[in-house]
């Protein structure tokens, strides 16, 4: 029986559970800003708009809201480390919208989901 030929020059040999990046190319985070940022989103200049322009090599972002969550994928090497983009979100604590952004928690993401 004859083989089969792989056309994108990858072998995988790895584990289920587990984040690869292959090439490196893009990282994940989970930005918690602690606030409700629906109200936040509706207009320029306003705390939604502000937590995006910090992040550098945005690529995709998916938010919830009422729970202030954002999930955000980024270009791997113009991005900050999580601790970094935490500093700079909660930097701009009250200079954009009516909340705080002061609490704000960052994690780099170890799996994402596509739905």
């Amino acid at each position: 029986m004859p083989g089969i030929t792989r056309s994108s020059g990858y072998e995988f040999a790895g584990s289920t559970d587990t984040l690869y990046r292959f090439g490196g190319s893009v990282r994940f985070f989970k930005i918690d800003t602690g606030v409700d940022l629906r109200f936040e989103d509706d207009a320029s200049d306003e705390a939604y708009e502000a937590v995006l322009q910090a992040i550098p090599g945005l690529l995709a972002v998916s938010s919830v809201g009422s729970s202030g969550v954002i999930h955000a994928c980024v270009e791997a090497h113009s991005c900050l480390s999580a601790d970094a983009l935490q500093a700079e979100i909660q930097r701009l604590g009250t200079l954009k919208g009516a909340v705080n952004l002061g609490s704000t928690t960052v994690v780099e993401g170890t799996s994402f989901t596509v739905s």
